[in-house]
């Protein structure tokens, strides 16, 4: 727990950017270390003064830090740090990655993740564009990552919910709000379908354009592959994509019609080799290769031997990858204590691992 207020206590620290503060976590060994030492770090923005007096009045951060660990606790939101297992590895891979994530639902780590983003003023193909992208990725265990804006982004998530491919939504404001208000129902579905929101942003932070490129670089350090589908030379999918592109992320992009201003963006990515030509998820998994290595660790683990009392409970793990305990106790083919033994066994195996919540997910 002191980390996580430690780690709140420093993020608000102003005119510090992240990438700084990053580097003196490093230095430092942990948030803790930074207060305590505070005046033997040098570092850009010590001298300024809403900096030091930040420092100075850490007692007062620190009981603002108790009260959004509080809060979190009451609404079930993780708050995830650097140096919690389960932070996102790929997040750790970018120089300004997020010193706490905020987090409600499930974010499993096995899980391949594609960014699925473009303009929020699609045209009247783009629906149809993007159930063909993300359709075929029911075929292995991903989920589809967006930024619950209007347009495409919206599409992504739902075209994700009707698959049955959790979804998961980066937020530029704080959990306590759902922004656009006009999306609530749709992100309580995301929870509701074994999805996540997740964002960086403390509750009661305020709504204003700077939070929404912070928001997109999350999206691109979180995925494996950017996926943009119809957009504009400016905007945010253009800077998600570009963002990939620093963070060595592999960038896809769907053609437009050669007039079509609504894929412009998409057209300028494919034509300075930005992005790679596809034309739906087929495309992406043969690109990414997913979809043999699925099969080679699904063979793979059908071959392994397994104790004949816990092997229909390995079949189900089989045939879905990831299952609550309450969703395999209401197959009825279990008892309590049967399903805890073979759970047990099966996570000493390492086939299947354990999250929070009750929840397992097949390795």
């Amino acid at each position: 727990m002191e980390s996580i207020l430690y780690a709140l206590c420093l993020q608000r620290i102003p005119y510090i950017g992240l990438a700084a503060k990053n580097t003196l976590l490093q230095q430092a060994g942990s948030a803790k270390n930074i207060f305590i030492n505070a005046s033997a770090y040098n570092y850009y923005g010590y001298q300024h003064p809403e900096t030091r007096a930040a420092f100075q009045t850490q007692n007062d951060a620190l009981k603002q830090a108790e009260l959004e660990l509080d809060w979190c606790n009451k609404n079930n939101i993780q708050i995830l740090t650097q140096d919690n297992p389960g932070y996102p590895p790929l997040l750790l891979q970018m120089p300004d990655a997020p010193l706490v994530l905020f987090v409600k639902g499930q974010l499993p780590l096995t899980l391949h993740t594609v960014s699925v983003v473009g303009t929020r003023k699609p045209s009247q193909r783009a629906e149809a564009n993007v159930k063909r992208m993300v359709g075929p990725l029911q075929q292995i265990p991903c989920a589809i990552i967006s930024g619950l804006a209007y347009g495409i982004d919206r599409m992504a998530h739902e075209a994700a919910i009707e698959h049955k491919i959790p979804t998961w939504a980066v937020m530029g404001t704080g959990l306590d709000t759902v922004y656009p208000t006009l999306h609530k129902s749709l992100a309580h579905l995301i929870l509701d379908r074994g999805g996540a929101w997740i964002s960086e942003q403390c509750s009661k932070s305020l709504v204003h354009p700077g939070v929404f490129p912070k928001r997109n670089r999350i999206i691109s350090g979180l995925s494996q592959a950017i996926v943009v589908i119809e957009s504009t030379c400016k905007g945010g999918s253009m800077i998600t994509a570009r963002l990939g592109q620093d963070y060595h992320r592999d960038v896809f992009a769907v053609c437009g019609r050669p007039d079509d201003t609504t894929s412009a963006g998409c057209h300028a990515l494919i034509k300075h080799h930005l992005a790679q030509l596809i034309e739906n998820g087929e495309d992406l998994l043969e690109a990414m290769s997913w979809k043999e290595h699925f099969a080679r660790k699904i063979k793979k683990s059908s071959q392994k031997h397994i104790h004949p009392d816990h092997a229909s409970l390995w079949k189900l793990f089989l045939q879905k990858d990831q299952w609550t305990m309450d969703a395999l106790y209401e197959t009825g083919s279990y008892n309590a204590a049967q399903l805890a033994e073979g759970l047990f066994y099966l996570e000493t195996e390492q086939l299947i691992k354990a999250y929070p919540g009750a929840r397992y997910q097949r390795l």
